[in-house]
């Protein structure tokens, strides 16, 4: 038995470890490389967060009740655009939600326009009486190519020739927040 065991772990079908108390574990050969390939795995994974670890210190689990550290700038951009998408929803009264539209927030921040730059655009763009409402959305109004123009427009711009409650039933920003006691 020990020689078809020699003769078999030689050809590569399998691989046999003798344990300290005698006994033999028999593993098949694929069972053996998807073993070693998972160790490696673990020790490349391993290498790298070591690497990467900020500051070179290890990595310190924080207590629940301990202060979080500040946020790195993903974070920092995340949170003005979900506070953006919140203003959108409040002008609006739509439900956009932030998973599905963060993402067309989030590059108009990293490219240098603030919050308020941002904040003002959705305000104009909602009080524009020639703006269509079905493309007052995230992804039309913080388009790459639209968003300057935007930006740049005038906020009093021409005013219709009939008056805005006959042209749109929508209240402004303004009154919305006056509302809402945020002005």
């Amino acid at each position: 038995m020990a020689l078809f065991l020699k003769e078999a772990e030689a050809l590569g079908f399998c691989y046999t470890k003798r344990q300290p108390n005698g006994d033999i574990t028999l593993r098949n050969r694929r069972m053996y490389k998807e073993a070693k390939s998972q160790e490696l795995n673990r020790l490349r994974q391993k290498r790298y967060y070591d690497k990467h670890k900020p500051n070179g210190k290890p990595d310190v689990k924080l207590h629940p009740l301990s202060p979080s550290p500040s946020p790195s700038p993903i974070n920092k951009y995340s949170l003005f655009a979900e506070k953006l998408i919140e203003f959108l929803n409040e002008i609006s009264g739509r439900k956009f939600t932030t998973k599905a539209n963060i993402g067309y927030v989030i590059p108009r921040l990293k490219d240098g326009y603030t919050f308020e730059q941002c904040k003002s655009v959705i305000t104009k763009k909602w009080n524009d009486p020639d703006f269509n409402q079905k493309y007052f959305c995230p992804e039309t109004l913080f388009r790459k190519s639209k968003f300057e123009k935007y930006l740049n427009e005038d906020a009093g711009r021409k005013k219709p020739s009939k008056p805005q409650e006959e042209t749109r039933h929508y209240k402004t920003a303004e009154q919305i927040l006056k509302e809402k006691g945020m002005l």
